[in-house]
């Protein structure tokens, strides 16, 4: 779990197939189920094969449908909301917004 970076998310795209089932589990588990999102990265990846990889982790129902809808309708609910942004930011643009934190990061 990464308690520090709630606002961090990642999907399955292009991973599956590069890994086995016991690593794709550890770093769902290490993201936590809350932050995933199921991805194909399509048209690069085949729809169907990251599918068929995806479906076979062991996942449980209502982990299963976390990561393959029900994260992305949560986080596409605080985006509208705009709850990722300090009172400060909402006035800017998300693009302004990448450029300030890239900016920051780079002088640290």
């Amino acid at each position: 779990d990464l308690p520090c970076c709630e606002n961090v998310y990642v999907d399955t795209s292009s991973s599956l197939c590069m890994i086995d089932r016991d690593l794709g589990m550890r770093l769902i588990e290490h993201f936590s189920i809350p932050q995933v999102m199921f991805g194909t990265d399509f048209p690069m990846w085949d729809f169907a094969g990251e599918w068929e990889r995806f479906s076979k982790l062991s996942l449980t129902d209502e982990e299963f449908d976390k990561i393959v809808h029900l994260n992305a309708e949560n986080f596409i609910r605080k985006v509208r909301k705009n709850d990722f942004l300090n009172e400060d930011e909402r006035s800017i643009s998300s693009s302004e917004i990448l450029y300030k934190e890239d900016r920051n990061d780079r002088q640290k």
